[in-house]
């Protein structure tokens, strides 16, 4: 945790290690895409959405290091996965109309 915490974090923080990890996790969500049907059009791009997720993915864990893990990794994990797979306002308990 130390390590994370003073290569992403400190005041001294090393940007270019932040920057390859976000590199690294959009490469491991294009790597895993698999859309329901081939060729079927996107509502939004694919490089948008990836974006999206990756510095969602690292906006959470720089939280989560910065507020001395509040929640459990269990927890952070169910409700990342919770908010990507429904929103952020359903997975907050918001009801919204279409």
């Amino acid at each position: 945790m130390t390590f994370y915490r003073s290569m992403l974090i400190e005041e001294n923080r090393i940007y270019p290690f932040q920057a390859k990890m976000e590199t690294i996790i959009k490469d491991k969500l294009m790597e895993g895409w698999k859309p329901a049907q081939e060729n079927a059009p996107l509502a939004i791009s694919n490089e948008l959405l990836i974006e999206y997720l990756g510095s969602a993915f690292m906006g959470i864990v720089i939280w989560w290091i910065k507020n001395d893990k509040p929640l459990s990794t269990e927890e952070v994990s169910s409700q990342f996965s919770k908010i990507v797979a429904y929103g952020h306002l359903r997975a907050a308990g918001i009801a919204i109309e279409e």
